[in-house]
């Protein structure tokens, strides 16, 4: 079970990103939920851990926006998520405003 994670909904897919688990240690998981289905699959980890994650989707990908950790509190970090591809790409050193 996820808290603080980002949740949205694309090309009929649910997807659950990022999150404290119930230990409120951060994750890095994206989980899929499929409602036609009723299954859950996960998809490829991000490379970082991030709770209170900013979530989008744009042009076929999915963009992981900042986010906490409790090591390096805010973090200025995106990561990119194909949803055709499956791949994942870390961009660092991105300028967020908090």
């Amino acid at each position: 079970m996820s808290v603080n994670c980002s949740v949205f909904y694309i090309v009929g897919l649910v997807y659950i990103v990022g999150g404290l688990n119930e230990m409120n240690v951060e994750l890095q998981s994206v989980d899929v939920y499929n409602p036609v289905t009723e299954r859950w699959t996960q998809a490829t980890d991000m490379q970082t851990k991030r709770a209170y994650v900013g979530v989008s989707a744009v042009n076929g990908f999915i963009y992981a926006v900042g986010g906490w950790t409790e090591k390096d509190g805010a973090l200025a970090t995106v990561e990119k998520y194909s949803i055709t591809k499956v791949q994942l790409s870390l961009y660092k050193n991105i300028l967020l405003f908090y």
